[in-house]
């Protein structure tokens, strides 16, 4: 089957037809030079080039998009191989999620066709457009995924990514995309145009360099004064504690005490040491730790704790009793008291990742929590983790598919799905004002962005937190992928970030994006534990980002859109004008 796309006006029709083995080799050059930019990010301004290629080349629409749909599993399987190191039966769960993610390739090529080769769009602005939409789309489809973005690979690049605090991440995005885009015109069009006295530069040639050039001098313009204009102001000391405790340890419920041990070990360097808080890992706390609510009687807590055991597929082991529900009432109280006896002992506040039983007359909810301890007070604050990781945190559709749980990496007997906060919720004591963000939370710019937004005078958002066990992974690139996207939340909020992670990595990232500290040790960053010690700087500046939110996103989804909507209007014409003609005698 041949496309059925006019040509596009500068295309020579005299073009010899690409070949299957080309229109597959192409975009798995892409694929690997997407994944390669990320350890070398000068690559990310050309490797788009021989996906972008399949926009204008003609051939079988088949081929086309069956190889986008390769380069693309190849960029992502390589990108998210750690997956896979999760337990040794997730690698389907790699592939299933390749395969899926890889649907954007063919997508980007079919929309950036009917942008360019039908409404005229120069692919200077139409795989910019189609490029930074679908990355926005991949962010929040199924739940999310925002990994592996174009930008996150220039991370490093402190001048070209200040721009995030005006059109967020997918900014960079945009501004690598055109760079792209003119490598595509500067191969697709012709450069020199004869006329019968001289050759000459073909115009179209050169405004498009022009509005490249103009496009990203401004952009390292802007990030040279952002860099160079920095308020920040004296701040918060805090001790971040670098776990590393092996997943299988942490998984095994009798194995708490070693666990415990391990954590407050390391947390207990910072006995001495003057800070104004100590932040621990996700989920350091291996105990039963939770809240019953207050008039509720043994057996009402004993229900709700065997309602929600066994929505979440447990057995249903004993009948609530009321010595079931003294036995959970004197667990979390010991618990409550042990965590504000750590606090004092250290002298100073704990912010600690732990799983949290919240139990109520309405029912009770098993959340992955950041808790924020006091020695004088105890527990002052706690939020709920709000945006869950499936199969992870949660099996979707788990209640209707029992063979979906195997894609899950954690043991058989464990199938605790954690239930999602309902709101994002700072925490507040003295001189900290913190937002929590934890795991890959901080790989999502809308909850940052939200934080930011609803702050107040009496309740600032100061020092992005992220609590995370990057543990699964085995010390793989994974943590390092992860830093990478973590970095543009400090540039969008202008908030520096301190990051605590099992396994590591753990960092101080400044409000302009860049890591300042990352806990080492004999040249090792990974597959360590210790202490950092860190002065965290504050930036009180606000953000169009913050204010507008993904304005960009909406110019994008306008013009893109647009031209899906025109395009399917025309071809409903031209079918209803077929079938009159047909039906006439």
């Amino acid at each position: 089957m041949t496309n059925s796309f006019p040509a596009s006006p500068a295309e020579d029709s005299a073009t010899i037809r690409a070949t299957p083995a080309v229109l597959v080799i192409l975009p798995m050059i892409s694929g690997f030079l997407l994944w390669a930019s990320f350890f070398a990010p000068t690559l990310a301004w050309v490797a788009l080039i021989p996906l972008s290629l399949l926009i204008r080349l003609p051939g079988p629409r088949g081929w086309v998009y069956t190889g986008a749909w390769v380069g693309g599993f190849l960029f992502f399987a390589l990108g998210t191989y750690w997956v896979s190191y999760c337990a040794p039966w997730v690698w389907v769960g790699w592939l299933l999620l390749s395969a899926y993610l890889a649907c954007y390739f063919p997508l980007f090529i079919l929309l950036a066709r009917i942008c360019h080769r039908r409404w005229r769009i120069p692919q200077l602005f139409a795989i910019p457009l189609v490029w930074v939409l679908l990355e926005y789309i991949r962010m929040h489809a199924l739940s999310g995924f925002g990994w592996l973005m174009i930008s996150h690979s220039v991370y490093t690049w402190t001048s070209l990514i200040q721009i995030a605090d005006t059109a967020g991440v997918y900014g960079v995005s945009f501004v690598l995309a055109m760079g792209n885009a003119l490598g595509v015109e500067l191969l697709t069009l012709p450069i020199f145009l004869s006329a019968p006295s001289r050759v000459r530069l073909n115009p179209a040639i050169s405004w498009r360099v022009i509005m490249t050039g103009l496009m990203v001098a401004g952009t390292l313009v802007y990030g040279y004064y952002q860099t160079s204009n920095v308020p920040l102001q004296p701040g918060i000391r805090l001790a971040i504690v670098q776990t590393n405790v092996p997943q299988d340890v942490r998984n095994d419920v009798d194995r708490s005490d070693e666990y415990f041990r391990s954590v407050w070990n390391i947390g207990r360097q910072a006995e001495n040491i003057r800070a104004d808080a100590i932040v621990f890992p996700e989920t350091s706390y291996p105990y039963w730790y939770g809240e019953l609510e207050p008039g509720l009687t043994d057996l009402e807590a004993a229900r709700k704790y065997q309602e929600r055991v066994t929505a979440a597929g447990q057995p249903l082991r004993e009948k609530p009793t009321h010595e079931m529900g003294k036995t959970i009432r004197d667990y979390i109280q010991d618990e409550d008291k042990r965590m504000q006896a750590m606090a004092k002992h250290l002298a100073k506040p704990i912010l600690m990742g732990s799983a949290f039983w919240s139990i109520r007359l309405t029912g009770a909810r098993l959340t992955n929590s950041s808790v924020l301890i006091t020695p004088e007070e105890g527990r002052v604050g706690r939020y709920d983790k709000f945006h869950l990781v499936p199969f992870g945190e949660y099996i979707p559709l788990g209640g209707y598919i029992p063979f979906i749980r195997f894609l899950v990496p954690y043991p058989a007997d464990f199938n605790y799905d954690s239930d999602a906060g309902d709101r994002l919720i700072s925490l507040h004591a003295g001189k900290l004002n913190l937002a929590p963000l934890i795991c890959f939370e901080d790989t999502i710019p809308d909850l940052t962005r939200q934080y930011l937004r609803q702050a107040t005078p009496e309740k600032p958002v100061e020092v992005l937190i992220n609590q995370s066990n990057d543990g699964w992974f085995n010390n793989s690139v994974e943590a390092w992928y992860h830093l990478s996207a973590a970095v543009f939340r400090t540039v969008e909020s202008r908030r520096p970030m301190v990051r605590s992670s099992n396994t590591g990595l753990t960092n101080l990232v400044n409000s302009l994006g860049q890591v300042t500290h990352t806990f080492e040790r004999e040249g090792k960053k990974q597959g360590i534990d210790g202490l950092l010690l860190v002065d965290v700087p504050l930036d009180t500046r606000e953000t169009w980002y913050v204010s507008l939110g993904d304005w960009l996103i909406g110019v994008c989804a306008a013009i893109v859109g647009g031209c899906v909507v025109l395009s399917f209007i025309r071809q409903v014409r031209l079918i209803r004008r077929s079938t009159q003609g047909t039906s006439n005698p």
